[in-house]
Protein backbone atom coordinates (compact mmCIF):
# COMPACT_ATOMS: atom_id res chain seq x y z
CA UNK A 1 0.00 0.00 0.00
CA UNK A 2 1.32 3.57 -0.94
CA UNK A 3 0.52 6.27 1.19
CA UNK A 4 0.09 9.80 -0.32
CA UNK A 5 2.99 11.63 1.16
CA UNK A 6 4.48 9.13 3.19
CA UNK A 7 5.23 9.68 6.79
CA UNK A 8 2.79 12.12 8.08
CA UNK A 9 3.82 14.95 11.12
CA UNK A 10 1.69 16.38 13.69
CA UNK A 11 3.54 18.50 15.81
CA UNK A 12 1.38 19.65 19.19
CA UNK A 13 2.10 22.68 20.67
CA UNK A 14 1.66 21.81 24.73
CA UNK A 15 2.61 18.07 26.57
CA UNK A 16 0.41 19.08 29.73
CA UNK A 17 -2.14 20.23 28.05
CA UNK A 18 -2.28 17.22 24.99
CA UNK A 19 -0.23 14.53 26.48
CA UNK A 20 -2.93 12.47 28.12
CA UNK A 21 -5.84 13.16 25.69
CA UNK A 22 -3.12 11.36 22.69
CA UNK A 23 -1.66 9.33 24.52
CA UNK A 24 -5.37 7.83 25.88
CA UNK A 25 -7.14 7.69 22.29
CA UNK A 26 -3.89 5.80 20.62
CA UNK A 27 -4.30 3.47 23.55
CA UNK A 28 -8.12 2.79 22.57
CA UNK A 29 -6.84 2.69 18.64
CA UNK A 30 -4.22 0.09 19.41
CA UNK A 31 -6.37 -2.29 21.13
CA UNK A 32 -8.57 -2.65 18.44
CA UNK A 33 -5.33 -3.02 16.34
CA UNK A 34 -6.22 -0.48 14.24
CA UNK A 35 -2.46 1.07 14.90
CA UNK A 36 0.55 0.15 16.70
CA UNK A 37 2.15 2.99 18.67
CA UNK A 38 6.07 3.26 19.51
CA UNK A 39 6.67 5.99 21.93
CA UNK A 40 10.10 7.10 22.02
CA UNK A 41 12.14 9.86 24.29
CA UNK A 42 14.69 11.67 24.00
CA UNK A 43 16.98 12.13 20.59
CA UNK A 44 13.01 12.50 19.07
CA UNK A 45 14.93 14.09 15.92
CA UNK A 46 16.24 10.77 14.54
CA UNK A 47 12.77 10.73 13.55
CA UNK A 48 12.57 6.55 14.21
CA UNK A 49 15.47 5.85 12.00
CA UNK A 50 16.82 2.97 13.89
CA UNK A 51 13.09 1.26 12.85
CA UNK A 52 12.94 -1.33 10.47
CA UNK A 53 9.82 0.40 8.88
CA UNK A 54 9.17 4.38 8.39
CA UNK A 55 5.85 5.11 10.29
CA UNK A 56 2.64 6.56 9.10
CA UNK A 57 2.65 9.34 11.15
CA UNK A 58 5.02 10.94 13.61
CA UNK A 59 3.25 12.87 16.63
CA UNK A 60 5.48 14.94 18.54
CA UNK A 61 4.82 18.60 20.93
CA UNK A 62 7.04 21.51 20.79
CA UNK A 63 7.91 21.44 24.61
CA UNK A 64 8.35 18.05 25.20
CA UNK A 65 10.94 15.26 24.03
CA UNK A 66 8.31 12.96 23.70
CA UNK A 67 7.77 11.43 20.10
CA UNK A 68 4.55 8.87 19.11
CA UNK A 69 5.34 6.72 15.91
CA UNK A 70 2.17 5.50 14.68
CA UNK A 71 1.90 2.13 12.24
CA UNK A 72 -0.82 0.61 10.67
CA UNK A 73 -1.98 -2.97 11.87
CA UNK A 74 -4.48 -5.20 10.79
CA UNK A 75 -7.78 -3.71 11.33
CA UNK A 76 -6.57 0.07 9.53
CA UNK A 77 -9.32 0.43 7.67
CA UNK A 78 -11.38 1.07 10.47
CA UNK A 79 -9.98 4.63 10.63
CA UNK A 80 -12.41 5.46 7.61
CA UNK A 81 -15.69 3.44 8.04
CA UNK A 82 -17.75 6.20 8.38
CA UNK A 83 -20.71 4.79 11.09
CA UNK A 84 -18.70 1.60 12.59
CA UNK A 85 -15.78 3.10 12.67
CA UNK A 86 -13.08 5.29 14.46
CA UNK A 87 -15.37 8.43 13.08
CA UNK A 88 -17.89 7.77 16.11
CA UNK A 89 -14.49 8.67 18.70
CA UNK A 90 -15.21 12.13 17.79
CA UNK A 91 -18.88 12.14 19.48
CA UNK A 92 -17.59 9.95 22.59
CA UNK A 93 -14.10 11.69 23.06
CA UNK A 94 -12.60 14.92 23.45
CA UNK A 95 -10.02 14.50 20.58
CA UNK A 96 -9.01 17.94 19.47
CA UNK A 97 -5.76 18.85 20.18
CA UNK A 98 -3.72 22.47 19.91
CA UNK A 99 -1.12 22.80 16.88
CA UNK A 100 2.14 24.81 16.70
CA UNK A 101 0.61 26.95 14.85
CA UNK A 102 -1.95 27.68 17.72
CA UNK A 103 -4.94 26.04 15.38
CA UNK A 104 -6.57 22.48 16.55
CA UNK A 105 -7.78 19.82 15.20
CA UNK A 106 -9.69 16.65 15.33
CA UNK A 107 -6.59 13.96 16.36
CA UNK A 108 -8.81 11.02 14.98
CA UNK A 109 -9.11 12.96 11.24
CA UNK A 110 -5.42 13.07 11.47
CA UNK A 111 -5.51 9.22 11.52
CA UNK A 112 -8.35 8.72 9.30
CA UNK A 113 -6.31 10.09 6.05
CA UNK A 114 -3.24 7.75 6.86
CA UNK A 115 -4.87 5.16 5.01
CA UNK A 116 -5.97 6.96 1.78
CA UNK A 117 -3.67 6.08 -1.36
CA UNK A 118 -3.42 7.59 -4.30
CA UNK A 119 -6.80 8.28 -6.39
CA UNK A 120 -8.64 5.73 -3.93
CA UNK A 121 -11.19 7.45 -1.85
CA UNK A 122 -12.37 4.16 -0.59
CA UNK A 123 -10.07 2.22 2.14
CA UNK A 124 -11.63 -0.74 1.64
CA UNK A 125 -10.68 -0.57 -2.57
CA UNK A 126 -6.80 -0.73 -1.62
Amino acid sequence: MERIEGTQMLLLRDHLQDESKVHGLLQQLEALKTIKVVRKRGRTLSFFADEQQEPAAIIMFLNSNTAYGIYLADNFYLLALRHFGTARMRSQHRCTVSLADEKSTCLTRFLERLIFVKGKTDPMLN
